[in-house]
């Protein structure tokens, strides 16, 4: 009795359109910060250098699922080889070392906590966590080096988060006064912070602001600033000079094409995921635009909305089309629909389709392993720009337990190819927005801007990947008034998607 009546909780929880809620299976703990299990998906914790993490199966789930089926991942990379399983009085207990592997470890902002327990009879059970650090997300247009002290082998590097500049730093004719403002954090006393190599004076404990100015010239090819703590650990953030008039502009060379998507409706509503309203309009307003103001062929824009987005016709783009381009080409792929969970494997995320449906997902969606399986395999241009106005259903809409990782899984699964540059409209647990200028979505507004000419910082006639990244990122954050902030992965910053004259 007590198994049938698991799996019919089970069954209920489960349904195509998640309306009840799921059963409590699993418990986080982070004993360093709370002795007791967390109660929401979302965990917050001072710092990154937490050593351990505790996931409980609770009974009956213990009771029916072996060791050898229980899959535990941290930002989507599986964490068995530093996991031990034990019997408590509890359940089963899950217990991560994040110290006996370096590589594996909390990153400074969200991490994704996920697990995957199968029972005896093949049934999943999915449970995921949002572990948040009291620090921003590291600054994409920045470059970040640590180093653990040998002589603190368990230790680890400060974090450095930097409010001002938010930006690489732009020159004119002169030099340039720049306010470099922000926060240390460390797990060892503050021994010294350091900006352009002049120390901060008056900085030390373990959490300390640091507010100064500096004098960049052109000499400056970068302004370092460094923090160091009592044990030697070290963290070093670069932040980039640049000219705004180059004596030699980069030009692109190559062809432009660009493959957009937009899904806003579904063949069959009642099977589907919910509709994205206006998410067509804003595949075709962001074509229009790429034609009007990038120079885009038009034949070298493949448009998929709606009916044309049918599964079958978005993997053939990715196989054909997107093929086309040549290595010194640039291929611009856009995606405006939903991403969201498989109610019946939510350890799996995808993308949607005119013809998706709950119950046969892996047909007729695009699962985000595929979307990365179809580029590396068919796509031989090496200036590959990703932008993924991913709008997630609500956080159990598919009937799983935690928060919809969507955004975040298609970013972590995308830029696992180095060359790749990759923005996600949203960050974790937040939506895509309206923009109350045009009416279109916030995020793919402020593309259609700057490819329009507002994202030409320097003025210089060239929209590089970096200015495109900062307009979008910059514009959808002030726009929202920080609801809405996108994510984003930068190959190579100062390649040029146009250039005035070509």
């Amino acid at each position: 009795m007590r198994r049938s009546g698991l799996a019919l909780a089970v069954l209920l929880a489960a349904g195509p359109l998640g309306r009840a809620a799921p059963p409590r299976y699993f418990e986080l703990e982070v004993p360093e910060f709370q002795q007791t299990p967390f109660e929401g998906d979302v965990v917050e914790v001072p710092l990154s250098s937490v050593s351990k993490l505790i996931i409980t199966i609770l009974p009956p789930l213990a009771d029916d699922v072996p060791y050898g089926r229980i899959y535990p991942r941290l930002n989507g990379d599986s964490v068995s080889i530093i996991c031990q399983y034990r019997s408590t009085s509890r359940g089963k207990a899950v217990v991560m070392d994040l110290r006996m592997r370096k590589d594996i470890h909390l990153v400074s902002g969200d991490n994704t906590l996920e697990i995957t327990a199968t029972n005896q009879r093949g049934r999943r059970f999915y449970r995921n966590w949002i572990l948040r650090t009291r620090t921003q997300a590291r600054n994409e247009f920045f470059a970040y080096d640590s180093s653990i002290s040998p002589n603190d082998e368990n230790g680890s590097p400060p974090e450095v988060n930097l409010a001002e500049p938010e930006f690489p730093i732009v020159l004119g004719k002169g030099a340039l006064r720049v306010r470099f403002r922000g926060t240390v954090s460390a797990g060892a006393p503050i021994a010294q912070v350091t900006v352009a190599g002049s120390a901060i004076p008056a900085v030390s404990g373990l959490d300390a602001p640091f507010d100064t100015t500096v004098l960049v010239s052109a000499r400056d090819s970068v302004v370092a600033v460094e923090a160091v703590d009592q044990n030697g650990n070290r963290t070093r953030v670069g932040v980039p000079v640049a000219q705004a008039h180059p004596a030699k502009p980069p030009r692109l060379t190559g062809d432009r094409y660009a493959l957009i998507v937009g899904v806003a409706r579904h063949a069959s509503p009642s099977a589907a995921p919910p509709d994205n309203p206006g998410a067509s309009a804003d595949a075709t307003a962001l074509a229009d635009a790429l034609v009007a103001h990038a120079a885009f062929p038009r034949d070298h824009v493949l448009v998929l909305c709606d009916e044309r987005a049918q599964s079958a016709q978005i993997r053939n783009g990715l196989r054909n089309f997107a093929a086309r381009p040549r290595p010194d080409d640039l291929l611009l792929i856009y995606f405006a629909s939903r991403g969201f969970h498989d109610p019946s494997s939510p350890d799996k995320i995808y993308l949607d389709s005119w013809d998706a449906q709950w119950t046969t997902l892996s047909e007729t969606a695009i699962d985000a392993a595929e979307l990365d399986a179809l580029l590396t395999t068919n796509v031989r241009s090496k200036h590959t720009v990703l932008m993924l106005d991913v709008s997630r259903t609500s956080d159990a809409g598919e009937g799983i337990s935690g928060s919809n990782l969507a955004a975040a899984a298609l970013m972590h699964q995308l830029s696992r190819d180095p060359s790749r540059t990759i923005m996600v409209s949203t960050s974790l647990r937040q939506v895509s927005m309206q923009s109350s200028a045009d009416g279109q979505g916030v995020f793919t507004s402020w593309i259609v801007r700057a490819f329009s000419g507002a994202g030409d910082v320097d003025h210089d006639g060239i929209l590089t990947v970096g200015e495109l990244f900062r307009a979008v990122s910059d514009g959808v954050r002030r726009e929202t008034d920080g609801g809405q902030i996108p994510v984003f992965h930068l190959a190579d910053a100062s390649f040029p998607v146009t250039s005035s004259g070509q």
